[in-house]
C-alpha cells in the first residue's frame, strides 16, 4: 500500500496459502514501521520509499542497509538493493518487524 498522507494502514489479505497480514506507520520524524505476517509457500518483496533523512534499515532487530550500504540480513531475508529511491528486500514466509529510519 502506499500511505499518501496516512500515519497508519492495516490490512488482511486472504490468498490460497493463507492470510497476510500487514501493518504500517509512519510516525512525525520520518520513521516508517511495518509488520508483516505471511504464510507459508509465499515470498514477499518489500520495497520501502526512501527520503534524505532515512539511512537505517532494519529488519528483526538486525541492520540490513545503513549510511547507503548492505549489512547482513537474518534468516530469510535477501538484500535485493536500492533502486528507484526505494530500499528492496525479499522475505521469506513468516512475521518479520521491519523499520526504516
Amino acid at each position: 500500500p502506499q500511505m499518501g498522507s496516512l500515519k497508519h494502514i492495516r490490512t488482511k489479505v486472504p490468498t490460497q496459502f493463507g492470510t497476510i497480514e500487514l501493518e504500517l506507520n509512519k510516525t512525525e520524524s520520518g520513521v516508517l514501521a511495518m509488520n508483516l505476517n505471511s504464510p507459508k509457500e509465499t515470498t514477499a518483496t518489500v520495497a520501502l520509499p526512501l527520503t534524505e533523512k532515512m539511512n537505517t534499515l532494519t529488519v528483526n532487530g538486525n541492520v540490513v542497509w545503513a549510511g547507503g550500504a548492505k549489512k547482513n540480513c537474518p534468516a530469510g531475508c535477501r538484500f535485493q538493493g536500492v533502486t528507484d529511491n526505494r530500499v528492496r528486500i525479499e522475505l521469506a514466509a513468516g512475521k518479520w518487524a521491519i523499520e526504516l529510519k
